[in-house]
């Protein structure tokens, strides 16, 4: 595109693709993934993982997942996106994902066929391990229930089954609200937004990827974006990548205040509002590779993730809809916006 190539890009420098070279290292991201990892290498049941939404939740849990060898592990990934899934759905959905073909629509005769296929797997030397991105779909009774049976599952005194859950806060409510689930829980961490430096840091690794000079944004205007986007990495691409062309519009060879003014102007934010309680401290950082919407999936190479259907005629949860008659009043409806923009 033009604007891309007035400032020298030899690439989209803020697409939200997931591609290994935009991988940006951070603190925080990178300990939860070797945390999640351990997890899985030593087959603890229950790892958490939790976050708002945008904070890159969804990479670290495939990069946890291609570190586990085919030799050694079963694993699978399970992308939700519907809020009606049950645990039946669930359980069946683990048992096709195990290599059952038709799963039975009886309670203890799926769970007898999960058992046989993880007992099938014991036997070949591979552990099983399923990670659930959106988990948070799953705080209810009945899902939680039937993922403690899943738990339960052993052969010879060993676990046969690791699970990962990643989501946001309403997961760990969830789980604190089964105390039966929450004592199974062996590893619980969180990730959190970025911080006005690493931010910087962020929007520079982006720009150098792409070919761009690091130094293309001006110290005022990352402080402007990262206030912006109170540090959420999604919010931060959009936000950025709407500046990047109002530098353009403008004229100007740098990103400057005025362009993330327009860009947040654009966008229906007031640039008066003060930043939102919790905003996160110098030390927090996250991992930024992109993070892709709640009805999506990415192909990693070994595994095709497992995709909830999107309806299935009940009736979806609509929370974040724009006013006619004003800017955005909340997070989710900031990230919507900027979601629909940058599209």
């Amino acid at each position: 595109m033009e604007h891309l190539e007035h400032f020298g890009f030899a690439r989209d420098p803020f697409a939200k693709d997931r591609l290994a070279p935009f991988h940006f290292e951070s603190t925080a991201a990178s300990d939860a993934e070797r945390r999640l990892l351990r997890g899985c290498l030593q087959h603890r049941s229950l790892c958490v993982l939790s976050g708002g939404v945008g904070h890159g939740k969804s990479t670290v849990l495939r990069r946890v997942l291609e570190q586990l060898d085919d030799e050694r592990f079963d694993a699978h990934l399970l992308v939700l996106a519907n809020a009606a899934t049950d645990a039946s759905w669930l359980m069946a959905r683990v048992a096709s994902l195990l290599g059952v073909e038709e799963p039975a629509a009886d309670w203890s005769r799926v769970c007898g066929e999960i058992f046989d296929r993880l007992a099938a797997l014991h036997e070949e030397g591979r552990h099983a391990v399923l990670l659930v991105d959106d988990a948070q779909l799953l705080a209810r009774p009945g899902p939680l229930s039937a993922l403690r049976t899943l738990l339960d599952l052993d052969h010879e005194g060993r676990h046969l089954l690791s699970v990962v859950l990643a989501g946001t806060a309403d997961l760990e409510r969830g789980i604190a609200l089964d105390a039966g689930l929450a004592q199974r829980v062996d590893l619980s961490m969180g990730l959190a937004p970025l911080d006005a430096e690493s931010v910087a840091a962020f929007i520079a690794h982006r720009i150098r990827v792409a070919g761009g000079d690091p130094a293309l944004f001006e110290p005022a205007a990352l402080g402007e974006v990262a206030k912006r986007s109170r540090g959420v990495p999604r919010l931060v691409l959009g936000l950025a990548d709407n500046a990047l062309h109002e530098a353009w519009l403008l004229g100007t060879a740098r990103v400057g205040l005025d362009a993330v003014a327009r860009a947040v102007h654009d966008l229906g934010l007031a640039l008066g509002a003060a930043p939102a309680p919790g905003v996160p401290g110098p030390d927090q950082t996250f991992f930024a590779a992109g993070d892709e919407s709640l009805f999506g999936a990415v192909r990693h190479g070994r595994t095709e993730p497992e995709i909830a259907p999107l309806f299935d005629g009940s009736e979806l949860d609509a929370t974040a809809i724009l006013p006619e008659d004003g800017p955005p009043k909340d997070e989710d409806e900031l990230e919507t916006l900027l979601e629909d923009e940058v599209r």
